[in-house]
């Protein structure tokens, strides 16, 4: 059912009870039921309901005017409605538009002497057919002082004033009962018109609400899990520096011995057992460091750097890497990408992460024609300004078991691997202020998103 089928029932309804009324109102002053019921002739009902279809206020506003002047043919007029606290008037519009002084806009109900605050508290018409001889009025409160007669009629909702429609006549007028009648009968369907549109209103802001609530919900829940993250990795950082600086010490030393033999048994048949054991202590020292690194974030020396230029960079020191892999690289990158304060070397190790990661995906899907796309851009989120890397993959994407838990150490899919790349890498993207996700693209492969402030916060 339309949404403008109630209020042609409304308007209908009242309709009829008003002409019972009049019907009533006229027997009992002794006059025939054939007279004609004023509220009939007015045009209320074709001008209001073409004006309303919009379902706006501004349009309800238009057809209470234009209703009322063609029943009384004021000079002008003005609606004036309460805030939502009722301590002020405030006029919502006026007919024909014209400019109102400040005193005239917003009007105190402190103010017990305004013919309008009157009205109010009267809660009945206060009707000036002469103002000269009036002493009710005070001149200044006037819109115009070219005003001769008035009308302030309250606007009622049962026995509530809702506000105050004011209607100026340059002229001496007397008005007629049947006029007062017909335009108590306009006010009744405008209150009602009026708080049909606040309820649609209501209803359209409580479901924007809604949807508001499910956003901060979402964001909420982004956030408590970027918190549990780094309570994780602080708590494994404090573990593993720990753990690192108890086996690095014995380490050391072993690794001694060991130069120290491989020297006096040089070209024995011992001299390769040794060389296989140098080669796992090295191995063992690199993840010490990788260690290290995670517990122990380095202080960031930061400086204005291009991320284009930080990235053509990082590509170089990869070539012969990536060449060999048989990978090709693809570069959108945005010419005129804001230069941002970062630690030079730290985002350069992000990236590296995260180009060997997905050269690393790639090879293990053993596909021909890998390749690996970086895109830089700009990015406006919550009022600030960001630069977006996105860098993409054909491989074979993240494994929902693990996608959720990509950036806790120890996570990895390779056999080699220990799980810390991408930890440090989130921990130097944090410290840093910005964000880094991971995606699956719909054709297949990976997505990373990286954010940076261009600006501190």
């Amino acid at each position: 059912m339309s949404p403008f089928v109630p209020i042609l029932i409304l308007v209908l309804i009242i309709s009829v009870g008003l002409n019972v009324l009049w019907f009533i109102v006229r027997k009992k002053r002794g006059k025939s039921r054939e007279s004609e019921s004023p509220f009939l002739l007015t045009p209320l009902p074709k001008s209001m309901l073409e004006d309303l279809r919009d379902r706006k206020s501004s349009s309800i506003y238009k057809a209470l005017m234009l209703s009322s002047q063609a029943i009384f043919n004021y000079n002008n007029s003005q609606l004036y409605l309460f805030t939502p606290q009722s301590d002020y008037l405030i006029c919502k519009e006026r007919h024909p538009s014209m400019k109102l002084k400040k005193s005239h806009q917003k009007i105190s109900m402190l103010n017990g002497k305004h013919y309008l605050v009157r009205t109010v508290l009267d809660a009945k018409p206060y009707i000036i057919t002469d103002i000269q001889y009036d002493r009710r009025i005070e001149t200044d409160l006037l819109i115009s002082p070219d005003v001769v007669s008035l009308i302030a009629f309250p606007l009622k909702k049962g026995d509530r004033v809702e506000g105050v429609y004011l209607m100026n006549f340059m002229g001496q007028v007397n008005f007629s009962q049947d006029q007062l009648d017909s335009f108590e009968g306009l006010s009744i369907l405008f209150l009602a018109f009026m708080n049909n549109t606040r309820e649609e209103s209501s209803k359209k802001d409580h479901s924007r609400y809604k949807d508001i609530e499910r956003r901060y919900r979402e964001e909420i829940e982004s956030m408590q899990q970027q918190l549990v993250l780094s309570g994780k990795l602080s708590s494994l950082g404090a573990l593993a520096s720990g753990v690192a600086h108890e086996i690095r010490n014995p380490l050391t030393i072993v690794k001694m011995l060991v130069d120290e033999l491989s020297k006096d048994l040089k070209g024995s048949e011992y001299g390769e057992d040794l060389s296989v054991i140098h080669t796992e202590i090295d191995r063992i020292a690199e993840i010490i460091n990788q260690f290290l690194d995670f517990a122990r974030p380095k202080d960031l020396r930061v400086i204005q750097c291009n991320i284009n230029r930080l990235i053509q960079e990082t590509m170089n020191f990869l070539d012969i890497e990536l060449r060999k892999q048989e990978i090709k690289m693809e570069l959108d990158l945005y010419s005129t990408l804001p230069t941002i304060l970062c630690d030079h070397n730290q985002i350069k190790q992000v990236f590296i992460n995260v180009i060997l990661n997905a050269s690393n995906a790639i090879q293990g899907a053993e596909e021909p024609n890998g390749w690996i796309r970086i895109k830089t851009t700009v990015h406006l989120k919550e009022n600030r300004k960001f630069v977006k890397i996105v860098f993409e993959d054909n491989g074979p994407g993240i494994s929902d078991k693990i996608i959720d838990h990509l950036f806790e150490p120890f996570i990895t899919t390779r056999e080699q691997g220990l799980g810390l790349g991408l930890s440090i890498t989130y921990r130097i993207i944090e410290n840093h202020g910005g964000t880094i996700e991971a995606q699956n693209r719909m054709d297949g492969g990976a997505r990373f998103v990286i954010l940076l402030p261009v600006e501190p916060a």
